[in-house]
């Protein structure tokens, strides 16, 4: 969900609907209006949307590959934008496995974005990763490279692994950080204490993951 000049913006899996001036109908909420219909989708997944609206006064909805691992071209695994009314449509960002949080970094508008990296490589690799969008249009690897260094067997020559982005900041592999946010540092109030679990479907037990600071 993402909340716009006092309209809730809510995501399915290959759709987005508004529901206007929602504050002052919440008895009574209005009927949703579709704005981002047809969204690619495909059975499987990493379907879910974590939408969010950038200081451009557009909306950004991470589109994420339908698979564990598997090659996606450019439909799947990238981060779009379009205006609030659904138009305009425009690619952001490509090689994104699975991203479940965006920020922008107040000062220099800059969009940060988690990426959940693939299974089935161990335990301790790849991480998950938090990224930074240095141009538009930029690769972030998947799913020839994971980190920019851990590649898979497929990614001989390819371009993508060359040239993708390695991610200012790594956690442990399978942590999963839903979502990501900018702080001042005068509101944190020592000790900083959270952690999650880390332990997973598919993992032994992990220590607990800590806060970056």
């Amino acid at each position: 969900m993402a909340f716009h000049e006092g309209d809730l913006y809510v995501s399915d899996m290959n759709r987005i609907v508004v529901l206007r001036d929602i504050e002052n109908h919440l008895d009574t909420p209005p009927r949703p209006e579709p704005v981002g219909a047809e969204l690619p989708y495909r059975p499987g997944d990493h379907s879910w949307k974590f939408i969010a609206f950038g200081p451009d006064n557009r909306l950004y909805v991470p589109i994420g590959a339908p698979c564990n691992i598997c090659d996606v071209g450019h439909e799947f695994g990238r981060i779009i934008s379009m205006a609030p009314d659904g138009t305009d449509r425009r690619d952001v960002a490509f090689g994104i496995r699975n991203s479940v949080g965006l920020t922008w970094r107040p000062g220099t508008d800059t969009l940060w974005f988690t990426d959940n990296g693939r299974d089935n490589m161990g335990d301790d690799v790849p991480a998950d990763e938090l990224n930074r969008l240095d141009r538009v249009g930029q690769s972030f690897g998947y799913p020839y490279c994971h980190q920019a260094m851990c590649r898979t067997r497929n990614s001989a020559g390819s371009t993508h692994a060359a040239n993708s982005r390695r991610p200012p900041c790594c956690w442990a592999r399978m942590s999963r950080r839903w979502g990501c946010g900018f702080m001042k540092a005068a509101s944190f109030q020592p000790p900083i204490t959270q952690h999650h679990d880390c332990r997973t479907w598919i993992m032994e037990p992990q220590p607990a993951c800590g806060v970056i600071r």
